[in-house]
């Protein structure tokens, strides 16, 4: 009966020891700790399930010391009660035998519950020997996670500054590219009011062409009005040779006709002298002028390839422009989405160096439990040996009642 009470016992610690593990475990998993923690949570459970127990185990010894302290006084009581029965019934046997199958009879129950005990020991040697080394295991895992987020966290401020750097250099090309379309816009007022004067010239110069080609007409009609006059000269020059000729044949009656021909063709040769400058004077003019024609001709044109240069110099600057303002709206849309991402770096930075406190506190947790496994190996194990010491002392009070019924038969 006392047997399978033990036995019960101890299946009943096992259970609850389980049990605690689990619970010990899911305790450690309440939010914000995650499944990282359930293994130490677990390898702590283990640790403190074994603690229990090795209480019961330590119970069940008492109980054992008791029923050896019982048989002891069987022992003092036996020696008592066979005086008094051999004085009184002269059976100085059958009180001995009767105690002796008593003692028998506790010394099994007590052997049963040091094998029971000394199993139950060496299975907890085995368990806390699995346990320390899931500890130690645990704790190696631990550093190198430790080690590992502390590395990530580097990384993550590493990214963080050159996200912030992006960011920065983001704004800086943004304003850039606002002074840039600042300065297009600018630039392309300024071709504006060129081209604007260049068209005034153009038509300043067409017109002088027209007065040019005008006076060019009218150095024309001097040049007819110049031959006519050239040709009245001659003749009149003729004419007054001719005069000459008669008053000379006139005799003293034609020398006053004489003297005004001889007036007349002085005259005539002025006018035709004049009329010889004055028509290479205009034939002058006229080169000149066609000169001129000719230059503010190539001029014109000249004017017009600058016009058409400055037209498409001017819708390349309308093409720079609206390039400039694209490129403004997608650098502003860059540097928002930058600054969104360095936001979330920025969490992504502090979550981690919170995940790098709890994988610190872990560690020094899991070293804790590493700690507490060694010491519960080490218990188990004097344990252990405390319960094959008390195997053997049970094995010799065994030979000795043993030796002693041997004696009392012989007697």
């Amino acid at each position: 009966m006392n047997t399978e009470t033990n036995k019960r016992m101890i299946w009943i610690g096992a259970g609850a020891v389980a049990l605690l593990e689990v619970l010990i475990a899911l305790l450690f998993m309440m939010p914000g700790r995650g499944w990282g923690s359930f293994v130490p949570g677990l390898i702590l459970g283990a640790v403190l399930g074994g603690g229990a127990f090795v209480a019961g185990i330590v119970l069940v010894l008492r109980e054992a010391d008791r029923r050896a302290s019982q048989m002891n006084g069987m022992f003092a009581a036996s020696g008592a009660g066979e005086t008094a029965e051999s004085t009184e019934s002269h059976e100085p046997g059958q009180a001995s035998h009767k105690t002796m199958e008593r003692m028998q009879t506790y010394l099994l129950d007590i052997d049963q519950n040091v094998e029971q005990v000394k199993s139950s020991a060496d299975v907890g040697v085995f368990v806390s020997d699995l346990i320390a080394e899931s500890a130690r295991s645990a704790s190696a895992r631990s550093l190198e996670q430790s080690e590992n987020m502390k590395e990530i966290a580097r990384t993550t401020n590493e990214m963080t500054a050159a996200v912030q750097q992006v960011a920065g250099s983001a704004d800086e090309v943004a304003s850039a590219t606002l002074v840039t379309s600042e300065q297009a816009s600018t630039g392309y007022g300024q071709l504006v009011d060129a081209m604007e004067q260049v068209r005034k010239t153009d038509g300043t110069i067409q017109t002088l062409l027209t007065q040019v080609n005008r006076l060019d007409e009218k150095s024309g009609e001097i040049e007819y009005f110049v031959s006519i006059i050239t040709e009245i000269a001659s003749q009149t020059h003729l004419l007054a040779l001719n005069a000459a000729i008669e008053a000379a044949r006139a005799g003293d009656y034609g020398q006053g006709f004489s003297v005004i021909a001889s007036e007349v063709r002085k005259l005539a040769e002025q006018s035709s002298e004049s009329a010889k400058r004055v028509s290479t004077i205009n034939a002058s003019i006229q080169q000149d002028t066609n000169e001129v024609v000719g230059t503010s001709s190539r001029v014109a044109d000249d004017m017009k390839q600058g016009i058409g240069s400055l037209e498409e110099a001017g819708r390349s600057f309308q093409f720079i422009q609206a390039a400039v303002d694209e490129v403004n709206v997608q650098m502003q849309d860059v540097s928002a989405a930058v600054e969104q991402i360095a936001a979330h770096t920025e969490q992504v930075s502090d979550t981690i160096a919170r995940a790098e406190e709890m994988a610190a506190s872990t560690s020094e947790e899991v070293a804790t439990v590493q700690q507490a496994a060694e010491e519960q190996l080490s218990g188990m194990q004097q344990l252990s040996e405390t319960v094959g010491g008390l195997s053997e002392l049970t094995g010799g009070v065994k030979q000795a009642v043993e030796h002693f019924r041997e004696l009392q038969t012989a007697n």
